[in-house]
């Protein structure tokens, strides 16, 4: 899974799967960016470098 999987989906489908895992406490008092932060730590995302490439990218694609 990927940070951009994780940003499409909804809070309710980001609780479900915050759910599934055990280390996840407070999962119903998240937000959407909470639930995201504690589940990129669970599949080993960095959001920091996952950010930094998106706009890399983004910059390569808009001076082309």
């Amino acid at each position: 899974m990927e940070l951009r999987d994780l940003q499409k989906m909804t809070v309710v489908k980001l609780r479900e799967e915050g759910l599934k895992h055990s280390s996840i406490a407070g999962v119903y008092a998240m937000n959407k960016a909470q639930l995201i932060e504690a589940l990129a730590a669970i599949y080993g995302i960095d959001i920091a470098a996952a950010t930094r490439a998106a706009r890399e990218q983004f910059a390569a694609d808009k001076s082309t």
